[in-house]
């Protein structure tokens, strides 16, 4: 798997102070309209889970104040489209009487940069494959938090055990490790890969190889663009202290995964070695034993997206109350019957003890911080609890087969530790070998906070966007980011020869879509979009809604679970009106967002150059002749667009749409009178036959003096032996009206259309009768002008195909 290759400032934090709050960094500049929150991590646990004030949670607040759509839905096949359109050659301009010069989709939006590579927003679905019969289902009506109506936690039958479906993998035993993290989130990963049918049964992924990679992300990789950063182990006392014993939570999972180090069998890299490890690597060196654990070319799966599910037990504002929302139990319920274990975490230890032995369950009646993570398999709605109402969970431990009943135990619908609910969704390798895989990406550690508007009640979008260095031939296939809240539409643009900022490059692709939930996605592309190898590029990422935060890789001065590096060139912000070098802003860190591609020996067409608009000629008062400036580069072709507003480039609202065009001039016509503004771009197609995009041109201003008449409708078309009777209502602004009739749709006339003119009146429309007429197939055609000068300027043909006996 390559990397691309980063230089960047380190910065390692190792402040021993740990404490749960949210800060909200001051505005670096007095122009600045976006401030910083930022991630500080809770008390670590012996249990092994590092609990942490959940920004993905906190903005979970947007969903229940009114923000979000009051519904849910998961479908389980993905609608993006390819978006291609139509590659037919325009015609020029009026090649016959009929001609009318425009494009055949007319006022048709036009694909932008992408041109016909652009698609319809769409939802990034949970699996790209067929899962069966549970398309499309509804999860009901997200309801408020001050509803307490629990009738739709029992949505389902009520009881259920994945285990019913053969969907089981054996307790382990995480013994005096304080990794539980690390098996919770296998376990979800080990039952959906079960549930798709992507393994058997017998499926044993290694907690080994995932807590290692964790703790060990620093390599020697010079093409890996996290080379320098790793998460940390720490002890409750903020000592670092053996990486075996380092908590963590799905933070640390999701990061991980998503860096490219994926999961790899225990066969290769069993439980064993982390006990060895334990005993071995005492004082946080690192055992011989383990020096090639790290290996991209083992992984057996590669994580594509992890949802983070709404809040059961939410805290929307810090030391605030704690709001228990039995509606979002549905939820869980949904992922674990539908698609396998939703790992949690939970509190299993403490005074009082939340675990009653005669029903082997765990029950915390006040909002309480978790410090164990385990899986969620099964529920059961009368299961007794020490809670007053019955209904529990049923959780896969990792405290051996010997503890509770046969390692499993049960948690209480309302249990007030239950936090973090998180699914992960992995697939094998869609893009090639692993070796193959090209990953683009600055945030090795992940996710840790968001950066957003300083007013949310303001307009204002927040875009983020990551520019990257190519270290080989390569496709782009997939972009992933993480999403802070939920629901919210999203828009990914790619930006080639990328000079600094990503305005300095060429826009050549745009995607949208919409996610229903929060969490770390990856959104598969609509085309494969090619970089060369040294090129820069861009990938930005907008998210169009309030919910659009923007995540970072960060950790505050309070904290030292993780090194990262950061540096300029690398991450910016746009605030509406420029690009901003997130280094310039004093926010040391780089935006999570991630290009993953796959490495080719083939050649990469180069973008074409901006092409120069250098003349407009206005014939016949209503038709625009737009001439280009012959490039220096090899181009394949041109788009022409026209619009009545400077903005059409990124509203994508125009009037005329010229494409294809293989001339260096192109004409519009019958443009109504009016300011109108034109612009062009070239295009250049690689050996697979994919447009590579210039930047567009400037745009050109345009005025339209004359006024063009409507176009004359044909009302009756009677025809007889020999003759022809025509009505037709009459055109707006129209002074006079012409007519031919011709044998061809586009050719010369049979009669003299200047011998055929018929005066404009009164009369709601016209009457034409025409006698003698040789037998045969005719077009009849009828237009209107008016005079600008001695000039005619005319409105579109109305045409009808008749037979004459």
């Amino acid at each position: 798997m390559k990397f691309v290759t980063k230089k960047k400032k380190l910065l390692v934090c190792l402040s021993m102070v740990f404490s749960m709050s949210l800060a909200s960094a001051s505005p670096v500049s007095a122009g600045t309209v976006y401030e910083l929150y930022e991630l500080v991590e809770g008390e670590a646990s012996d249990s092994g889970y590092l609990p942490t004030y959940d920004p993905a949670a906190m903005f979970d607040l947007e969903e229940d104040s009114g923000q979000g759509t009051d519904s849910s839905t998961v479908p389980s096949e993905n609608s993006i489209s390819d978006g291609d359109t139509q590659e037919n050659q325009d015609s020029q301009d009026d090649a016959g009487p009929f001609s009318d010069g425009s494009s055949d989709d007319g006022t048709a939006s036009f694909d932008d940069g992408a041109a016909s590579r652009s698609v319809p927003d769409s939802d990034v679905q949970l699996f790209s494959d067929d899962v069966g019969g549970n398309d499309d289902i509804s999860l009901f009506s997200d309801q408020s938090s001050e509803d307490t109506d629990t009738s739709s936690m029992f949505y389902y039958a009520s009881s259920y055990r994945l285990s019913d479906e053969g969907i089981v993998t054996p307790v382990k035993n995480q013994a005096a490790l304080n990794v539980c993290w690390a098996f919770s989130t296998l376990e979800s990963i080990e039952t959906g890969m079960i549930k798709r049918g992507l393994a058997g049964s017998g499926v044993d992924l290694s907690e080994t190889h995932l807590v290692y990679s964790a703790f060990h992300g620093q390599n020697s990789d010079p093409e890996d663009g996290t080379s320098e950063e790793t998460f940390v182990p720490i002890t409750t006392s903020g000592a670092i202290t053996r990486w075996t014993q380092g908590s963590g939570n799905r933070f640390y999972s999701t990061a991980t995964l998503a860096r490219g180090y994926g999961v790899a069998n225990s066969s290769d890299y069993p439980l064993s070695l982390l006990f060895d490890a334990d005993v071995i690597d005492g004082i946080g060196n690192t055992s011989s034993i383990l020096d090639n654990l790290v290996n991209k070319n083992v992984q057996e799966a590669r994580l594509k997206n992890c949802y983070w599910l709404p809040e059961v037990n939410y805290q929307p504002q810090l030391n605030g109350e704690v709001e228990f929302r039995p509606d979002k139990i549905k939820i869980i319920k949904y992922f674990i019957k539908n698609y396998g274990g939703v790992e949690v975490g939970v509190k299993a230890n403490g005074t009082p003890n939340p675990y009653d032995s005669d029903t082997n369950s765990i029950y915390n009646p006040e909002p309480v911080t978790p410090d164990h993570s385990v899986t969620l398999i099964g529920w059961d709605d009368t299961k007794e609890t020490a809670a007053e109402q019955p209904g529990a969970f049923l959780m896969q431990n990792s405290w051996g087969s010997s503890s509770g009943e046969n390692g499993y135990f049960w948690i209480s619908y309302y249990d007030r530790s239950l936090k973090q609910p998180s699914f992960y969704e992995m697939e094998y390798e869609t893009l090639g070998e692993a070796e193959d895989v090209v990953i683009s990406q600055y945030d090795g550690t992940g996710y840790a906070s968001v950066i957003k508007p300083l007013n949310p009640s303001d307009d204002l979008r927040i875009s983020g966007a990551n520019v990257f260095t190519s270290t080989t031939n390569q496709y782009l296939k997939e972009v992933s980011f993480y999403a802070a809240a939920f629901p919210l539409s999203y828009e990914i643009s790619v930006y080639r020869y990328v000079e600094s900022s990503p305005d300095t490059g060429t826009l050549v692709y745009t995607q949208s879509g919409s996610l229903s939930y929060s969490g770390y996605f990856t959104v598969d592309l609509a085309e494969s979009i090619p970089i060369a190898e040294g090129e820069k590029f861009a990938v930005e990422l907008k998210f169009n809604d309030k919910n659009g935060y923007v995540p970072h890789e960060r950790v505050t001065t309070n904290s030292n679970s993780r090194i990262f590096t950061a540096d300029y060139g690398q991450s910016y912000l746009y605030d509406g009106e420029k690009w901003s070098d997130m280094m310039d802003l004093g926010y040391n860190c780089n935006i999570c967002i991630k290009a993953i591609g796959t490495a080719t020996t083939e050649e990469i067409a180069t973008v074409p150059s901006k092409p120069v608009i250098s003349s407009v000629k206005v014939s016949n008062g209503n038709r625009a002749t737009v001439n280009v400036a012959e490039s220096s580069s090899d181009i394949d072709g041109y788009d022409f667009v026209i619009g009545t507003s400077p903005d059409m480039l990124k509203t994508k609202d125009y009037t005329q749409v010229k494409k294809n065009i293989t001339k260096s001039s192109v004409t519009f016509s019958y443009i109504p009178k009016g300011t109108y503004y034109i612009a062009v771009h070239s295009y250049k197609k690689d050996a697979e036959g994919i447009k590579n995009f210039s930047s567009w041109s400037d745009v050109y201003t345009l005025n339209i003096q004359a006024t063009t008449p409507g176009k004359a409708k044909i009302k009756t078309c009677k025809t007889g032996t020999g003759t022809l009777n025509v009505t037709y209502a009459r055109a707006s602004n129209a002074y006079r009206y012409e007519y031919v009739l011709t044998k061809k749709s586009f050719g010369s006339s049979t009669f003299n259309p200047s011998s055929r003119v018929k005066t404009y009146t009164n009369r709601s429309y016209e009457k034409i009768s025409l006698k003698n007429i040789p037998k045969g197939t005719y077009y009849w055609g009828i237009r209107a002008y008016t005079m600008d000068g001695d000039t005619k300027v005319y409105g579109k043909w109305s045409v009808k195909k008749i037979n004459i006996k």
